[in-house]
Protein backbone atom coordinates (compact mmCIF):
# COMPACT_ATOMS: atom_id res chain seq x y z
CA UNK A 1 0.00 0.00 0.00
CA UNK A 2 1.25 3.47 -1.28
CA UNK A 3 0.82 6.46 1.02
CA UNK A 4 0.82 9.79 -1.41
CA UNK A 5 -0.86 12.98 0.23
CA UNK A 6 -0.75 14.06 3.92
CA UNK A 7 -4.68 14.72 5.03
CA UNK A 8 -5.03 16.78 8.07
CA UNK A 9 -3.42 14.29 10.25
CA UNK A 10 -3.47 11.07 8.22
CA UNK A 11 -1.49 9.89 5.03
CA UNK A 12 -3.90 9.23 1.93
CA UNK A 13 -3.25 5.98 -0.12
CA UNK A 14 -3.09 6.81 -4.13
CA UNK A 15 -6.65 7.43 -5.34
CA UNK A 16 -8.42 8.31 -2.12
CA UNK A 17 -10.11 11.47 -1.38
CA UNK A 18 -10.27 13.60 2.21
CA UNK A 19 -13.31 16.19 2.77
CA UNK A 20 -13.30 17.58 6.39
CA UNK A 21 -16.79 17.44 7.81
CA UNK A 22 -18.32 19.87 10.11
CA UNK A 23 -21.40 17.54 10.13
CA UNK A 24 -21.76 13.77 9.53
CA UNK A 25 -24.99 12.42 9.76
CA UNK A 26 -25.61 8.64 10.36
CA UNK A 27 -28.83 6.50 9.52
CA UNK A 28 -29.57 6.63 12.98
CA UNK A 29 -29.51 10.42 13.76
CA UNK A 30 -26.09 10.29 15.24
CA UNK A 31 -24.37 13.38 13.93
CA UNK A 32 -20.30 14.13 14.42
CA UNK A 33 -18.10 15.93 13.21
CA UNK A 34 -14.18 14.65 12.01
CA UNK A 35 -12.51 14.21 8.42
CA UNK A 36 -13.56 11.53 5.76
CA UNK A 37 -10.96 9.84 4.05
CA UNK A 38 -12.74 7.72 1.15
CA UNK A 39 -11.22 4.98 -0.98
CA UNK A 40 -14.23 4.43 -3.28
CA UNK A 41 -14.59 1.18 -1.60
CA UNK A 42 -14.56 2.14 1.92
CA UNK A 43 -14.82 5.18 4.78
CA UNK A 44 -12.77 6.09 7.07
CA UNK A 45 -13.63 8.78 9.88
CA UNK A 46 -10.83 10.41 11.55
CA UNK A 47 -12.13 12.63 14.71
CA UNK A 48 -9.82 14.36 17.69
CA UNK A 49 -8.90 12.05 20.15
CA UNK A 50 -10.17 14.05 22.89
CA UNK A 51 -13.83 13.87 21.44
CA UNK A 52 -13.96 10.04 22.55
CA UNK A 53 -15.28 8.93 26.02
CA UNK A 54 -14.95 5.50 25.79
CA UNK A 55 -14.04 2.72 23.38
CA UNK A 56 -15.68 -0.83 23.95
CA UNK A 57 -17.03 0.45 27.00
CA UNK A 58 -13.86 1.33 28.46
CA UNK A 59 -13.16 4.92 29.53
CA UNK A 60 -10.61 6.02 26.30
CA UNK A 61 -8.42 8.60 28.22
CA UNK A 62 -5.32 10.81 27.07
CA UNK A 63 -2.35 9.46 27.58
CA UNK A 64 -0.44 11.17 30.12
CA UNK A 65 2.76 13.81 29.45
CA UNK A 66 5.78 11.68 30.57
CA UNK A 67 7.19 13.89 33.50
CA UNK A 68 10.09 15.51 33.59
CA UNK A 69 11.95 18.75 35.58
CA UNK A 70 14.38 20.59 33.97
CA UNK A 71 16.02 24.06 33.97
CA UNK A 72 16.37 26.31 30.97
CA UNK A 73 18.78 28.53 29.62
CA UNK A 74 18.24 31.42 32.42
CA UNK A 75 19.00 29.01 35.55
CA UNK A 76 14.78 28.73 35.57
CA UNK A 77 13.29 25.13 36.62
CA UNK A 78 10.06 23.58 34.66
CA UNK A 79 8.39 20.95 35.07
CA UNK A 80 5.82 18.31 33.22
CA UNK A 81 3.32 17.97 34.71
CA UNK A 82 2.15 22.07 35.48
CA UNK A 83 1.68 22.06 39.19
CA UNK A 84 -0.08 24.95 38.63
CA UNK A 85 -2.35 22.80 36.19
CA UNK A 86 -1.96 24.71 33.32
CA UNK A 87 -2.00 24.28 29.56
CA UNK A 88 1.21 23.90 28.18
CA UNK A 89 2.41 23.69 24.69
CA UNK A 90 5.68 21.48 24.46
CA UNK A 91 7.91 22.29 21.19
CA UNK A 92 10.96 20.16 20.21
CA UNK A 93 13.30 22.30 17.73
CA UNK A 94 17.26 23.12 16.96
CA UNK A 95 18.17 26.34 16.03
CA UNK A 96 19.78 24.89 12.59
CA UNK A 97 16.39 23.63 11.65
CA UNK A 98 14.16 25.66 8.87
CA UNK A 99 11.16 25.14 9.86
CA UNK A 100 11.55 25.36 13.50
CA UNK A 101 12.75 28.93 12.74
CA UNK A 102 10.11 29.62 10.59
CA UNK A 103 7.54 29.55 13.45
CA UNK A 104 9.15 31.71 16.15
CA UNK A 105 7.12 34.54 14.76
CA UNK A 106 4.44 32.32 15.62
CA UNK A 107 5.64 30.84 18.89
CA UNK A 108 5.76 34.47 20.14
CA UNK A 109 2.44 35.78 18.83
CA UNK A 110 0.77 32.54 20.70
CA UNK A 111 3.08 33.60 23.92
CA UNK A 112 1.98 36.85 23.91
CA UNK A 113 -1.37 36.11 23.24
CA UNK A 114 -2.08 33.51 25.36
CA UNK A 115 -0.03 33.48 28.56
CA UNK A 116 -2.35 35.34 30.20
CA UNK A 117 -4.61 33.23 29.69
CA UNK A 118 -3.12 30.34 31.53
CA UNK A 119 -1.05 29.32 28.79
CA UNK A 120 2.22 27.43 29.53
CA UNK A 121 5.04 27.71 26.23
CA UNK A 122 8.12 25.80 26.74
CA UNK A 123 10.42 24.96 24.50
CA UNK A 124 12.99 22.09 24.47
CA UNK A 125 16.17 22.81 22.02
CA UNK A 126 17.78 19.53 20.71
CA UNK A 127 20.84 21.72 19.50
CA UNK A 128 24.07 19.23 19.97
CA UNK A 129 26.06 22.33 19.86
CA UNK A 130 25.25 24.45 22.95
CA UNK A 131 27.70 27.14 21.36
CA UNK A 132 25.33 27.42 18.31
CA UNK A 133 22.24 27.29 20.23
CA UNK A 134 23.51 30.34 22.46
CA UNK A 135 25.16 32.41 19.14
CA UNK A 136 21.38 31.98 17.43
CA UNK A 137 19.44 33.36 20.27
CA UNK A 138 21.64 36.61 20.64
CA UNK A 139 20.66 36.88 17.38
CA UNK A 140 17.02 36.07 17.89
CA UNK A 141 16.07 36.29 21.76
CA UNK A 142 13.62 34.22 22.74
CA UNK A 143 10.54 35.94 25.33
CA UNK A 144 9.54 32.46 26.45
CA UNK A 145 11.27 29.39 27.79
CA UNK A 146 14.38 27.21 26.38
CA UNK A 147 15.59 24.55 27.91
CA UNK A 148 18.64 23.00 26.45
CA UNK A 149 19.30 19.49 26.09
CA UNK A 150 23.09 19.99 25.90
CA UNK A 151 26.45 21.37 26.95
CA UNK A 152 28.09 21.51 30.24
CA UNK A 153 26.76 21.11 33.36
CA UNK A 154 23.38 19.77 31.91
CA UNK A 155 22.27 16.36 33.57
CA UNK A 156 21.59 13.08 31.98
CA UNK A 157 17.82 13.48 32.43
CA UNK A 158 17.15 16.47 30.85
CA UNK A 159 19.65 15.15 28.09
CA UNK A 160 17.26 12.44 27.47
CA UNK A 161 13.84 14.81 27.49
CA UNK A 162 13.52 14.42 23.71
CA UNK A 163 13.72 10.55 23.78
CA UNK A 164 10.80 10.74 26.55
CA UNK A 165 8.15 11.80 23.79
CA UNK A 166 9.36 9.61 20.66
CA UNK A 167 8.42 12.03 17.80
CA UNK A 168 9.04 12.08 14.44
CA UNK A 169 11.43 14.91 13.15
CA UNK A 170 11.11 18.31 13.99
CA UNK A 171 9.41 20.54 14.98
CA UNK A 172 7.29 18.53 16.87
CA UNK A 173 4.56 19.96 18.99
CA UNK A 174 2.51 18.35 21.93
CA UNK A 175 -0.42 20.56 23.52
CA UNK A 176 -0.72 19.03 27.66
CA UNK A 177 -4.04 19.92 29.09
CA UNK A 178 -3.80 21.23 32.76
CA UNK A 179 -4.02 17.72 34.05
CA UNK A 180 -1.03 16.66 31.92
CA UNK A 181 -2.22 14.84 29.82
CA UNK A 182 -1.19 15.21 25.66
CA UNK A 183 -4.49 16.04 24.04
CA UNK A 184 -2.80 16.86 20.81
CA UNK A 185 0.54 16.49 18.80
CA UNK A 186 1.50 18.38 15.55
CA UNK A 187 4.21 17.53 12.74
CA UNK A 188 6.40 20.15 10.99
CA UNK A 189 5.73 23.80 10.94
CA UNK A 190 2.65 25.46 12.86
CA UNK A 191 2.70 28.10 10.99
CA UNK A 192 0.35 26.82 8.29
CA UNK A 193 -1.57 25.38 10.96
CA UNK A 194 -2.49 28.27 13.06
CA UNK A 195 -6.27 27.69 12.97
CA UNK A 196 -6.08 24.04 14.14
CA UNK A 197 -3.68 25.04 16.62
CA UNK A 198 -6.53 28.09 18.09
CA UNK A 199 -9.10 25.63 17.87
CA UNK A 200 -7.22 23.08 20.44
CA UNK A 201 -6.12 25.52 23.03
CA UNK A 202 -9.03 27.92 23.37
CA UNK A 203 -11.27 25.22 25.27
CA UNK A 204 -8.83 23.90 26.47
CA UNK A 205 -8.05 27.52 28.25
CA UNK A 206 -11.83 28.23 28.91
CA UNK A 207 -12.06 24.44 30.38
CA UNK A 208 -8.66 25.11 33.09
CA UNK A 209 -9.81 28.48 33.80
CA UNK A 210 -13.16 27.67 34.91
CA UNK A 211 -11.89 24.76 37.24
CA UNK A 212 -9.65 27.01 38.94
Amino acid sequence: MRFWRRCGLVWLVAGAACISADEIRFKDGQVISGTLVDDGDTIAIVVPRNAIAQVNGQSFESPPAPPFTAVDVTGATHSVPDSKKRVTLLKFWASWCPFCRSDIPLMKEVFERYRDQGLRLLTVSVDQDRQKLDAFMQTEPLPYPVIPTAGDGVPAEQVAIASLYQYQGIPAYFVIDANGAIVKRFSGSLSRQKANLEAVLTPLLASAKSKR
